[in-house]
């Protein structure tokens, strides 16, 4: 495949999230103590005042599964949409730690969240079980093992840098207009090593979700 990239600039503008366990916010919220300690939790970076208003605003949510392809690279999309804010996850089809995470969801039917911005996280659990989940991923299962963490991370630092999610999203939730959409590349600890042996510190870098003691998680 040809190369999407001429330099290094899309990736200073990505915004990255990773993969916790519910046992890392279990001593900050009630709402991730309650869940197995070992439940697979997606971070990203959000402003709560943002994430307080699509909230206000309708109240409704959807979790659901797709696929874009750029050139032939598949790239799986996680969308969660709260009210008329919508969060994508771009995520490698080709990682088993992307497969681990789902096969865990599906074992205990849930799943977490952990929106932060700062020292605050807005925490909540997900039903895996709920009709608001679309768990249609299976076809690209096939993708599991195959060494394209390269290929994804170029294609997806390619499209989330260029706007063209947020321009063609639509919602998930009938009658919910979309306001705002947020594109986050899921790294994975084989993305991570990726990364250093690229030397793209500011993706290998990833945030650390664990919170201090001094953390509010609501």
């Amino acid at each position: 495949m040809e190369n999407v990239l001429i330099d290094d600039s899309m990736f200073r503008i990505c915004e990255i999230a990773s993969i916790a366990t519910a046992k890392d916010f279990a001593p900050y919220g009630k709402s991730a103590a309650k869940l197995r300690p070992s439940t697979p939790v997606l971070t990203a970076s959000c402003e709560l005042d943002l994430l307080k208003k699509y909230a206000r605003h309708d109240g409704a949510g959807c979790f659901g599964f797709g696929c874009i392809h750029v050139d032939d690279c598949p790239l799986l999309t996680m969308r969660l949409q709260i009210g008329a804010l919508q969060i994508y996850w771009l995520a490698d089809p080709s990682d088993p730690e992307l497969w681990k995470t789902i096969d865990l969801w599906k074992k205990v039917g849930q799943a977490g969240f952990a929106l932060a911005q700062g020292s605050n996280v807005a925490f909540f659990s997900w039903d895996m079980r709920s009709p608001q989940t679309g768990m249609t991923v299976e076809q690209f299962r096939g993708e599991c093992g195959r060494n394209r963490a390269w290929e994804f991370m170029q294609c997806a630092a390619s499209l989330a840098g260029s706007g063209r999610i947020q321009l063609n999203a639509t919602t998930d939730i009938p009658g919910v207009r979309l306001e705002h959409v947020l594109v986050n590349i899921l790294m994975t600890e084989r993305l991570e090593k990726v990364a250093r042996e690229r030397s793209l510190e500011q993706l290998a870098s990833v945030p650390a979700f664990w919170r201090p003691t001094d953390a509010s998680v609501h």
